[in-house]
């Protein structure tokens, strides 16, 4: 799996890079770098969103496709999210300086739509960690479902990620299994077979 993080990289820097491009666009020297389009930016934007998604798409798909320990993708999906709480407070706040005046009021509308963004891109992670942390029955179906919900909810991703996280590191439930060939019920705890 850890040769497969980097698919994470585009997705994590979104943010980031979305800052960036606001600070040039406000200071100028992008547009001078791209000859005064400011279309070009949002261009150049949406390759990079488009690129994130396929990558965490790609790494979702391999995790469930490859089962990964649903431990594993907790851990990342809190580490995801809270690599990119600083984003996300700079976002608030030049939301709510550009919420004051009338002229810049339109950009609050671009931040919120940057936000959903980017917890599309993180939301995959914690879907992924759902999943395997239900099939494993590390964690109840109830958080499950809650995590793979609310990993796409502004702030309730963050809180319900660390909360996940803990709750997966515990060992796997002692539930007795099953198996339909001999009938018997067996233990996890002492494999011993009983009617």
């Amino acid at each position: 799996m850890k040769r497969y993080l980097i698919l994470l990289l585009p997705g994590v820097l979104f943010p980031y890079v979305f800052l960036f491009f606001l600070f040039g666009f406000f200071r100028g020297f992008l547009l001078d770098w791209i000859g005064q389009n400011p279309l070009l930016l949002f261009l150049w934007l949406g390759i990079w969103f488009f690129v994130s998604l396929l990558a965490n798409l790609a790494f979702f798909l391999l995790a469930l496709g490859k089962q990964w320990a649903g431990k594993s993708l907790a851990l990342i999906s809190m580490v995801l999210k809270l690599i990119q709480i600083p984003a996300y407070v700079t976002v608030f706040l030049l939301s709510c300086i550009f919420a004051i005046t009338i002229w810049l009021f339109a950009f609050v509308i671009v931040l919120f739509f940057f936000d959903c963004l980017t917890i599309l891109l993180t939301g995959f992670m914690g879907l992924a960690a759902s999943i395997g942390c239900a099939g494993e029955k590390r964690v109840s179906k109830g958080l499950c479902i809650a995590n793979g919900i609310l990993s796409f909810v502004f702030c309730a991703d963050v809180v319900l990620a660390i909360i996940f996280s803990i709750k997966s590191r515990r060992p796997v439930s002692q539930q007795p299994l099953y198996s339909k060939e001999d009938g018997f019920t067996v233990s996890l705890a002492g494999n011993t077979p009983f009617k």
